[in-house]
């Protein structure tokens, strides 16, 4: 992965994102559970999804250039439980009350991904089925990902994990 000044292998990129799933798996998310993500194009957006998947839980993203009534309908739609800002973000998701929203920031500090991922001979290994509580099944939802709504009301569009398993 490279962006912002970043350049990480995929051993590097695997750390954080099992660092992070963790984090989220503390947070109760699993299979068939939500996860909002409003964030910007970058590094930190790539890490979020693939912890969400790694995770067992699917997400929505969301343009952080929605308006806050659509970003509030969205994420009530999806039934989401949680959801990740970028930086500076929080504003966008104010009409959200279906959860807690934390900055990418404080998942990165929660989680100790930084400390981890640098510790001299650590290895963060991939996140197993025990950890997620239940196994992750083909079939499981990755991302629900919504049309623009040209009827009147965006529709989502539910996309499983076994439709992106040869990518």
């Amino acid at each position: 992965v490279r962006g912002a000044g970043v350049v990480w292998s995929y051993g590097e990129l695997n750390a954080r994102v099992n660092v992070v799933a963790r984090w989220l798996v503390g947070r109760g998310v699993g299979a068939e559970c939500g996860v909002g993500v409003v964030m910007g194009r970058g590094v930190d957006v790539v890490v979020m999804l693939l912890a969400v998947a790694k995770a067992g839980g699917f997400y929505v993203p969301v343009d952080p250039e929605w308006p806050v009534e659509r970003v509030g309908w969205v994420l009530a739609d999806a039934g989401v439980g949680l959801v990740v800002v970028g930086e500076g973000l929080s504003h966008v998701v104010g009409g959200f009350s279906g959860g807690e929203v934390f900055e990418f920031s404080r998942v990165v500090r929660e989680s100790r991904c930084v400390e981890l991922v640098a510790a001299d001979g650590v290895e963060v290994r991939d996140v197993t089925d025990g950890e997620r509580g239940s196994c992750l099944l083909p079939g499981h939802p990755l991302y629900v990902v919504y049309t623009s709504g040209s009827t009147g009301r965006p529709k989502g569009v539910v996309v499983t994990h076994a439709s992106v398993g040869g990518y």
